[in-house]
């Protein structure tokens, strides 16, 4: 599971090169807007992009200062909030993209990931500031291209079903998920459903899928399993039989993904592409796509590849069977709505709850199958080679 893949090149022409002239297709006139660049995820997208197109023009959206920006002079930044219409559409008379990325969202930290009281904010941004983003570029001209970053939590989220080796399909927004990933499923149709391949001029949408991530400036998974070992009694505890299945993610893996789903696109929205002649892959537009390291793991041994990293091997274990286990969580959530005044304010957040428990024992992984196919995926960076990395900047 943790070998290591080389990102293949054979299976996706680069952005407007094979059989299309350079004279119509100048690679310096492109020009792509990524909201929420200065995020965990989308500073990565962002150096991705530099990486392989040093010479396209781009702007970041984002509330969040440009701090972790590359100094480069053609990334520009515009502080604009996604859940401002009118700002946003600004933005895009201002950019003139050719191509948006659109992975600006707020995902619940912690015990609010479980719970209902943050649903309005984060509906607010996840769908509401989503259409904004849409909206603004169907209205701009130049935007042949339309990459959200939605979740695998649009499946993983929901209550009702395991989700091993899930294939993609469009997700019906009636079944009860956490907030987080109903927020997605939400927005995610809302993006597919505005894919237009038309002529003269083609608007596609694709949705990637990232699972749950890691890597260099990750706030949230590193840092909560190392901070496992101060309990050292914690990283003995297994809920279930700790077999069950999950995709983790490294995070520049889900960059890559967005830059190809990007070329993928553009290419389909070239006129040279509507001429009947085979020039790549079929298009992602219209499509979800999962971005996983395509190398599902145990939980369990990814906690214990983290904690060997920074020198703890749990002295002995203890299995909770999956009915103890989700007891313990329901109880756990009953006595923080009661120590809540039922919701009426902000209680206590167990580190133990009937989520966390669906989490640790449920099995959460997908076929990588779409994203090979379509984009020409294949992860750079394997799981060992990320823990390292990972773990090397916590």
């Amino acid at each position: 599971m943790d070998d290591v893949m080389v990102l293949s090149d054979s299976f996706v022409p680069s952005l407007f090169q094979s059989n299309v002239s350079s004279t119509t297709m100048d690679l310096e006139k492109q020009h792509v807007l990524i909201t929420g660049g200065c995020g965990f995820l989308g500073r990565h997208i962002v150096s991705a992009f530099l990486s392989q197109y040093p010479s396209h023009q781009y702007t970041v959206v984002d509330t969040s200062s440009p701090w972790s920006l590359p100094t480069w002079s053609n990334v520009h930044f515009l502080q604009v909030d996604i859940c401002d219409q009118e700002a946003v559409r600004r933005s895009f008379t201002t950019a003139r993209p050719t191509a948006v990325v659109h992975s600006a969202g707020i995902v619940p930290a912690g015990a609010s990931r479980y719970r209902q009281r943050d649903r309005r904010r984060v509906f607010e941004v996840n769908v509401d500031g989503t259409r904004n983003v849409l909206e603004a570029a169907k209205e701009c001209s130049s935007v042949r291209a339309f990459v959200y970053t939605s979740s695998s939590t649009v499946l993983g989220d929901d209550l009702s079903r395991e989700v091993p080796n899930a294939e993609e399909e469009f997700e019906d927004v009636r079944r009860k998920r956490w907030i987080y990933g109903e927020s997605k499923a939400h927005a995610e149709n809302i993006v597919l459903s505005a894919n237009s391949p038309s002529l003269p001029r083609p608007f596609l949408t694709t949705a990637l899928r990232p699972s749950v991530l890691f890597g260099p400036g990750d706030t949230n998974l590193i840092p909560a399993i190392h901070a496992l070992i101060a309990t050292r009694a914690a990283t003995a505890v297994t809920l279930g039989s700790g077999f069950n299945l999950y995709d983790i993610t490294y995070v520049t893996n889900a960059a890559d993904a967005h830059v190809l789903a990007v070329q993928n696109l553009l290419l389909a929205a070239s006129p040279f592409n509507h001429d009947g002649v085979d020039r790549g892959p079929p298009s992602a537009a219209g499509l979800p796509v999962f971005i996983t390291n395509t190398s599902p793991i145990p939980f369990r041994d990814f906690c214990r590849a983290v904690w060997a990293q920074f020198g703890h091997y749990p002295p002995f274990e203890v299995r909770v069977p999956v009915p103890a286990a989700r007891a313990l969580g329901s109880l756990a959530d009953a006595v923080s709505w009661a120590l809540s005044g039922g919701g009426l304010w902000l209680g206590p957040s167990f580190s133990l709850s009937r989520g966390a428990v669906e989490d640790a024992v449920g099995v959460r992984y997908a076929s990588g199958k779409r994203a090979r196919h379509l984009l020409g995926y294949v992860p750079e960076v394997g799981l060992a080679e990320g823990v390292r990395l990972a773990c090397e900047v916590s």
